[in-house]
């Protein structure tokens, strides 16, 4: 399996990228598309969401940055592979 999540911090985009990605089908597609919103705790990092009990360092948070958003939209897919394309997984 490869696994990739992908952080976001403007809803546009992360949207944007969502439906796309759902649109895929067939061997293009993902077998396994999520995503959820990640906020900032009162330290300045991410609080646990779920079995998603990750946190992100203070720096991750586009706040942080300048900007006035403590908010993070995350993408999480998975594509199953096995010998015979495993090795274009990756493309």
């Amino acid at each position: 399996v490869r696994w990739v999540r992908m952080l976001y911090s403007n809803f546009y985009e992360f949207t944007k990228d969502q439906e796309y990605l759902i649109s895929l089908n067939g061997k293009e597609g993902f077998n396994y598309l999520e995503g959820f919103v990640k906020m900032a705790d009162e330290n300045g990092g991410g609080d646990g969401i779920g079995s998603r009990n990750w946190k992100l360092p203070p720096f991750a948070f586009p706040e942080k940055a300048g900007a006035k958003s403590t908010t993070l939209y995350c993408l999480e897919v998975c594509k199953y592979c096995d010998s015979s394309s495993q090795d274009h997984v990756d493309e």
